[in-house]
């Protein structure tokens, strides 16, 4: 018996697509996991995937782990060694600025035993 061929489902418009996504970011903040709301809404995660990415950063409120859209900010790993460089890039300024102090009050230091 050959197999049933699955129908290719049609396109949907952006303002189909726009209001899919809030319906789903309505259901993440009710508390409803992301998986779960796209079930119900019968859709694929691929799709709502590429959606979130296409759309680009907007509000995308409520949305953790699997949804949240990669256009918006980087994956974890690299978001915390991107803040690890910019924390050791100023601490090193930071440095730098105590190391001047330090001289600064070693001559002033200087001086007034001097005196």
């Amino acid at each position: 018996m050959p197999k049933a061929k699955k129908q290719r489902a049609k396109r949907r418009s952006r303002e189909q697509v726009q209001q899919l996504i809030g319906q789903v970011d309505d259901l993440v903040k009710a508390g409803e996991p992301l998986m779960k709301s796209l079930d119900k809404l019968g859709i694929s995660y691929s799709n709502y995937n590429y959606w979130v990415k296409k759309r680009g950063p907007g509000d995308g409120a409520g949305r953790k782990g699997r949804g949240r859209p990669a256009g918006r900010s980087k994956s974890g790993v690299f978001s915390v060694l991107d803040e690890m460089r910019a924390n050791r890039a100023q601490k090193q300024e930071l440095e730098k600025q105590i190391r001047a102090l330090d001289a600064k009050f070693n001559q002033l230091k200087f001086k007034l035993s001097r005196s």
